[in-house]
């Protein structure tokens, strides 16, 4: 896995999580009336790990980073179709929204 090699850089792989994040965020959760609801709700499931497991991919909470992922889940509530995916959602935003507050106190 070349995120976790020796041979990466910490910069290197931080600018990586941060560039997957924010593609994920574009091309899934902002204006993702044409792509399918199977791909964003795998989208939304990625980007909730990555807050948890890599919150550098969001800028430890950065708002400019961080906010533009949670402007994406909230454009997704309109197409929770099952509670599973209401939680999911939920998670994300949790979790995104704990990183900017963390960011916020810093």
């Amino acid at each position: 896995n070349t995120l976790r090699s020796s041979d990466v850089s910490a910069s290197a792989r931080d600018a990586a999580l941060v560039e997957f994040a924010q593609r994920l965020v574009d091309k899934y959760l902002l204006g993702a009336a044409t792509t399918s609801s199977d791909d964003v709700f795998r989208a939304i499931k990625i980007l909730s790990s990555f807050a948890t497991q890599y919150p550098q991919a969001f800028g430890y909470g950065e708002p400019a980073r961080a906010g533009h992922a949670v402007l994406g889940l909230l454009e997704q509530l309109p197409r929770v179709a099952t509670p599973k995916q209401g939680e999911l959602v939920q998670h994300a935003l949790r979790t995104l929204l704990l990183l900017l507050r963390a960011a916020d106190a810093r």
